[in-house]
């Protein structure tokens, strides 16, 4: 097999290596198939990689496999082949491990092992960060020096690297006995690790709707292979990352629509740009669907936690989202079992950045007898709160060590004794949601919510107007509004469908263009934006302006809206149209997009009584009372003498409404 006799192509390869050529091996195998190509493939090589050594290259067999793949399913070839490229390598002075061999060919590497005599090389390192960039059990992060595409390991075909993490990569890849997508996660592993306990036997042990599945384990050699449930999506990190740029810190008015983090969501995994469409089609806020994501995982957390498994590892990388906007909570590689019976303190693993004081204690020593509890993961669910909602991070933690240690006092120390930062303007953060934060980022754990459970269920409050049941509601504005929606017939001004709220029903009536406009009266106008309109264009958002505030009348406020909407198009330079655009938006409930029209109003030139105490009417829907109280000193000052009487109606509404909220706290 390895004989170089004259006119033979190994002959003839090892001659042209000789005389100075560089042959390459697949120009020697034209014609050949079968096992007869990978018997000569395999003598060829040997010589290719002698050669290649001696000139100082960096050749490993891996390469030739990609152009012979029948090289790969001649084992007794192949070993005999790795056992070579031992020797030469070497022999030219490179350090060769076997947990290389794991990696590149897990299946081989117990015949290796004894054939080689060789032992495990890697260095341990503890766990202490999810986020290091590179491998440090020895797994490399780069996808280049493990699987390419094709490759096949065990029972599964690599398609994709999804993403790398400190001590493990996870593929797209095709189990191949039952030919469906899974994600694989590929980590390094000890036979001492595995036998301690297994990531796939916790996870497999739950069956929650937002828990990643898990369909198989099995280990090759010294990597530990974990095929879950393929999430069609993105991680809440990539999400994050994009929402930053799309409408986070933006100063924008207006709360972002569920449509629009969807969107986002849609063009991590097509890389389509977000269109107009996306940003229009208003299918309720982001801060509710956000909030609903965090709700459904503290109730994974709280099945997790029901079987004494506790994550410890709870961050946006390790939270997957569907398409569909279904998170699901994966990574439970360092997650530990409070049944153990093991009598040892839990194992130290997670992300810095998102430990809890306890957590980032055990890494100090100030907590060494600490065992931890659910309440460890609430901490980190609410730093994952804050940031989903704001976009920043609640404390000021930005010059810390890069030493593990050292980083951890730093943090803990900051967790203990800071206040939240939260970010002024931010038209997310409800006083009901700070309070929720708080209560889940309290210092001592006592503080806290006491399980997920609680957690959970204050945020199914918040999104059902209810009032918060473990968390204080501090906010006697979000109290009323809360009470109204949830009780209309309780509230004496409830006069639309849907529990969407007009709040000052007598208080709003159209503008009509046709008549003497308050808006638009000279010495009114400060700032009236000045622009040619064909006549054409004028009429016909004249005749929708008189079309939508007809149906406003006769309370058909979808289509008033869609006829506001169709004039401010035709004629954007209206306020008239802008301000019945917002009283239509208010009657149907949405009160975001509501402000942001009459702010365009006003912006125009509609600085009339009426204009701000509509505006003030709406700050206070959105729980905004000092945006109110301001609108409405506004309004009194500048009323004229026929609009004093409705606007000093509006105020008595409103201070009606707010003593009504603090008689529905009381109850």
């Amino acid at each position: 097999m390895n004989s170089h006799a004259e006119n033979s192509p190994v002959g003839d390869f090892a001659a042209s290596w000789e005389a100075g050529s560089r042959p390459t091996v697949l120009g020697y195998l034209e014609g050949r198939t079968g096992s007869e190509r990978a018997e000569l493939a395999a003598d060829l090589i040997r010589i290719d990689l002698q050669h290649r050594l001696r000139l100082g290259e960096e050749v490993h067999v891996d390469e030739y496999l990609r152009d012979i793949p029948e090289l790969r399913g001649a084992e007794v070839e192949l070993v005999a082949l790795l056992i070579d490229e031992h020797a030469l390598r070497t022999e030219a002075g490179q350090v060769v491990t076997l947990d290389e061999y794991a990696r590149r060919f897990p299946e081989h590497v117990d015949t290796l092992r004894n054939e080689l005599g060789l032992t495990d090389g890697r260095t341990r390192s503890p766990q202490t960060s999810g986020s290091s960039s590179s491998g440090s059990d020895g797994l490399p992060c780069n996808a280049d020096e493990r699987f390419e595409p094709g490759d096949v390991v065990g029972d599964f075909r690599i398609e994709k690297l999804l993403g790398a993490g400190g001590v493990s990569q996870v593929f797209l890849a095709t189990q191949l006995s039952l030919d469906r997508q899974v994600a694989l996660k590929v980590t390094v592993d000890t036979e001492a690790d595995f036998a301690v306990g297994s990531e796939g036997r916790t996870m497999a042990s739950f069956s929650h709707p937002n828990i990643v599945p898990v369909f198989a384990e099995e280990r090759i050699g010294s990597l530990r292979l974990l095929a879950m449930q393929y999430v069609d999506g993105s991680t809440l990190s990539d999400f994050l990352d994009q929402a930053r740029e799309h409408f986070y810190g933006r100063g924008v008015r207006r709360v972002a629509t569920q449509s629009e983090a969807l969107a986002l969501i849609g063009k991590h995994c097509s890389d389509r740009p977000i269109g107009k469409n996306d940003q229009r089609r208003d299918d309720g806020s982001s801060r509710n669907f956000l909030c609903g994501i965090i709700r459904d995982l503290a109730r994974a957390l709280a099945a997790a936690a029901a079987r004494g498994v506790i994550h410890s590892d709870v961050k946006p990388a390790n939270i997957l989202l569907t398409r569909e906007g279904r998170a699901m909570l994966a990574d439970f590689n360092v997650s530990f079992s409070q049944n153990s019976d093991r009598g040892e303190p839990p194992p130290v693993g997670g992300t810095l950045l998102y430990m809890s004081p306890e957590q980032l204690g055990i890494l100090t020593g100030s907590e060494s007898d600490f065992r931890l509890d659910e309440r460890s993961d609430i901490y980190s669910l609410g730093l994952v709160l804050f940031e989903v909602l704001t976009g920043a991070w609640p404390f000021l933690e930005g010059n810390v060590a890069t030493e593990p240690v050292v980083a951890s006092g730093q943090l803990q120390a900051s967790r203990l004794s800071s206040p939240i930062e939260f970010p002024t303007g931010s038209k997310c953060l409800t006083p009901g949601l700070k309070s929720i934060i708080e209560k889940c980022l309290a210092p001592q754990p006592n503080d806290r919510y006491q399980s997920a459970d609680e957690l959970a269920e204050d945020l199914d409050c918040f999104l059902t107007h209810r009032p918060l049941k473990t968390a204080i509601d501090p906010s006697r504005v979000e109290r009323t509004v809360k009470w109204i929606k949830r009780s209309p017939a309780r509230a004496i001004l409830m006069a639309t469908v849907l529990g969407a709220v007009s709040l000052f029903v007598l208080m709003f009536r159209p503008n009509d263009q046709s008549q003497d406009s308050p808006a638009l009266e000279p010495g009114r106008t400060t700032s009236v934006a000045v622009t040619t309109l064909s006549a054409d264009l004028a009429k016909r958002s004249r005749e929708a302006d008189h079309a939508g505030q007809r149906l406003l009348t006769e309370g058909n406020f979808p289509k008033a809206a869609q006829q506001f909407e169709l004039a401010t198009k035709l004629n954007p330079q209206s306020a008239t149209t802008w301000h019945n655009l917002g009283v239509a938006r208010f009657r149907l409930g949405k009160f975001a997009d509501s402000l942001s029209a009459f702010d365009r109003s006003i912006a125009l030139g509609n600085e009339s009584g009426l204009a701000y105490s509509h505006r003030a009417a709406t700050h206070f829907a959105l729980g905004d009372e000092s945006g109110a109280e301001s609108d409405f000193a506004t309004a009194a000052q500048v009323a004229l003498p026929r609009e004093r009487v409705e606007v000093a109606r509006n105020q008595a509404e409103f201070d009606a409404l707010r003593e009504a909220g603090t008689q529905s706290a009381a109850e």
